[in-house]
């Protein structure tokens, strides 16, 4: 996973390689801090969250497709940056830069079952090749989908604990603010009840 900052240019620290299948936002991202409410942050862990929420959306709204082909929508419908083409990835931008709406929404075949995930020789998956005892099975693609769904869940968790505390940090800013305007006036009894004398 690489991260790009809001201009699609990639991070100075993103990773990069062959490996690399996409890019999605992860410079001067807006987090929780520990001595003020909000910070800025960079970093792939940012960029990998939103590619996971991208995925869990997908499942949500196709939830028969498999890991291969939600990644494939993601793929295909990449904003291409750097030599990406739909067939071929860039080094540092993958097959581009992922665009959930378009993701959610584009007419796109569903395609092979393993969609553009690599084989563990890191060769493309092919579902007319001649298939090994365990992957005739199932058990490597079932993996594979775990996998892929595990970390579409952990990223949407991520996010929802990241909404949690962003919450409770301003609930407890605007107390604070309502306590020092207030000036702690105590506005008494109401009329009627708790006067002495006559």
């Amino acid at each position: 996973m690489g991260a790009v900052d809001k201009n699609g240019e990639v991070w100075e620290d993103s990773n990069y390689g062959e490996h690399l299948m996409l890019t999605a936002p992860g410079v001067d991202m807006q987090v929780a801090a520990v001595t003020k409410p909000y910070s800025t942050g960079a970093g792939t862990s940012d960029a990998a969250a939103h590619v996971s929420g991208a995925a869990a959306l997908i499942r949500a709204k196709y939830p028969d497709l498999t890991a291969g082909q939600v990644a494939n929508r993601l793929v295909k419908t990449a904003k291409r940056a750097g030599s990406a083409t739909e067939d071929k990835a860039d080094p540092k931008y993958g097959y581009g830069i992922i665009q959930p709406y378009e993701a959610l929404t584009a007419d796109i075949p569903a395609g092979s079952k393993q969609g553009p995930l690599k084989t563990p020789d890191g060769g493309l998956y092919d579902d007319e090749a001649p298939k090994s005892p365990d992957q005739a099975s199932g058990s490597d693609s079932d993996d594979d989908g775990a996998v892929f769904v595990a970390a579409a869940v952990i990223g949407v968790f991520l996010l929802l604990v990241l909404g949690v505390v962003l919450l409770v940090v301003r609930a407890k800013r605007k107390k604070r603010e309502r306590q020092v305007h207030g000036g702690g006036h105590y506005p008494g009894p109401p009329p009627g009840q708790g006067h002495y004398g006559p």
